[in-house]
């Protein structure tokens, strides 16, 4: 009984002992040692964690103050933009009420607040075009005035290429139609060059007159030095006086573009002027204007003017 008992105890340990060794199987332990395998564990330092920490902040910090930034940025361009459009009307506004603000107190006058208020536009609008108030004013008549100023100089170098026979020829008639041709380009543009003669103090624009009476004696004294070498005698006339003589040529022809008169009627007044000066001229050269002694004299025929 008791071997029995203790053979049939033993085999039900068995059972159970086998029982409890199949539940760890070496299939079970390769799972269980897969698993740890794909979920490795990792633990950070205390260091690396206050690293990451501190990274991320920062490149939350980065991201407000960019998004911040950009917004703020759109925002004023927006408004800026309300009045600066390039196909918009803002541009001839501040023009037309330059203009008017120029021809009513002149150029040092002017106020650079009434020209916007006037215009309806905002001081960055303004400087969206313009620098300052001189370089608004330029855009005003810089065109205007090279045009005439450079048509005036291109006829004068012109004709100082001329032989000295056909200078003397062609002068009286060169002479005309320069003048003409300026009289005419003004009255098309009768509202700048009123601004640049009467309002322009402060500017270079205010030398017009000047740059022509220059231009002009400088032609003077060509043409009489290429008669010299031709064998003409050099008039001995006062420099002051030339001066005088050729600044009032040009201050009568002014007078007939400021003062309201018709085209016409100025063009009647500018032609009575030249002939005027020309009988002015040949008095006083015609003497001098002789030949010299020796000279030639195949060419030794006519006067300045």
């Amino acid at each position: 009984m008791d071997r029995h008992g203790g053979r049939k105890g033993g085999e039900k340990g068995g059972e159970k002992g086998g029982g409890k060794d199949s539940g760890i199987s070496p299939l079970s332990i390769a799972r269980k040692l897969h698993k740890r395998q794909e979920r490795p564990s990792f633990r950070l330092s205390r260091e690396g964690r206050l690293f990451f920490l501190t990274k991320t902040l920062g490149e939350l910090i980065i991201t407000l103050l960019y998004n911040t930034v950009t917004s703020l940025h759109l925002s004023l361009w927006r408004i800026f933009m309300e009045d600066f459009q390039p196909h918009s009307d803002t541009l001839d506004r501040i023009r037309k009420s330059a203009l008017s603000e120029f021809q009513e107190k002149g150029y040092q006058a002017a106020s650079l607040r009434n020209i916007v208020k006037e215009a309806g536009v905002t001081t960055g609008a303004f400087y969206g075009y313009f620098k300052s108030k001189e370089e608004l004013f330029s855009a005003l008549v810089e065109k205007e005035y090279r045009e005439m100023r450079d048509h005036y100089r291109k006829v004068q170098e012109d004709f100082s290429l001329l032989p000295l026979e056909r200078q003397r020829a062609e002068m009286k008639k060169v002479s005309e139609d320069c003048l003409e041709w300026m009289l005419r380009y003004a009255f098309e543009n009768l509202e700048i060059f009123r601004l640049i003669l009467l309002k322009s103090d402060g500017t270079p624009y205010s030398h017009l007159v000047d740059d022509m009476v220059e231009t002009e004696e400088r032609s003077t004294e060509d043409f009489l030095s290429l008669s010299e070498k031709h064998g003409y005698q050099k008039p001995e006339i006062n420099p002051l006086l030339k001066h005088s003589l050729t600044t009032g040529l040009f201050s009568s022809f002014t007078e007939l573009i400021i003062h309201d008169i018709p085209y016409e009627e100025a063009l009647r007044c500018l032609l009575q002027l030249q002939r005027f000066y020309t009988a002015g001229w040949r008095e006083l050269l015609g003497e001098a204007m002789l030949p010299r002694e020796g000279g030639d004299t195949k060419n030794a025929k006519g006067t300045k003017k």
